[in-house]
């Protein structure tokens, strides 16, 4: 997940689907819904705050645990949302 190549790839695509999630706000069996339902249709994920609990949780099974490897798209970028902890690192 998150190879340098799938950027590079990423950065050279005239067209790119990108799938934005925010909010989901400790709903994680509804990003996770979403996330099965879309993400093997685009090239990345910008998720833009407010459930890094959910994100991390998510993007961790996908990184360990082989029923949820393909999870995420190639890539997968997050931002910290005003009601994310402040110890979520921002860059």
């Amino acid at each position: 997940m998150n190879k340098p190549e799938d950027f590079e790839k990423l950065s050279h695509l005239d067209e790119a689907t990108i799938l934005v999630i925010s909010d989901s706000h400790r709903n994680v069996e509804n990003f996770r819904k979403v996330l099965e339902s879309f993400s093997e249709h685009c090239d990345a994920l910008a998720f833009c705050g407010d459930g890094a609990c959910d994100y991390g949780s998510l993007f961790d099974s996908a990184c360990t645990n082989p029923k949820d490897e393909n999870l995420f798209p190639p890539v997968s970028v997050f931002v910290r949302g005003n009601g994310d902890p402040s110890y979520i690192p921002t860059d």
